[in-house]
């Protein structure tokens, strides 16, 4: 591989058409298709981290089952961040 190669990895995943067309809709003309799916990795990352094996595994069947939606995740990153405001003003 020459040196001049910026190897810069790749997410690609299948989409149903009317999933895709649906996402670009609500999208719109932002083109942050990328930013969005990289901090929505990151996030998922960052979570993961924090679990021990048999934990992610749960996490992934449950997200894989619908058992988690996404809306439950954001309101848990929302409770989670008004918790942390909350304790860095009771702690100053």
């Amino acid at each position: 591989m020459p040196k001049s190669y910026d190897y810069r990895p790749r997410l690609s995943i299948d989409l149903p058409e009317d999933l895709f067309n649906k996402l670009n809709d609500l999208l719109g003309e932002w083109r942050i298709k990328n930013h969005l799916y990289r901090k929505i990795t990151e996030d998922l990352v960052k979570a993961m981290e924090k679990m021990d094996a048999t934990q992610r595994r749960f996490f992934i069947v449950s997200i894989l089952s619908g058992e988690v939606e996404a809306e439950q995740y954001i309101k848990s990153i929302k409770d989670a961040n008004s918790a942390t405001e909350k304790f860095k003003k009771v702690d100053t």
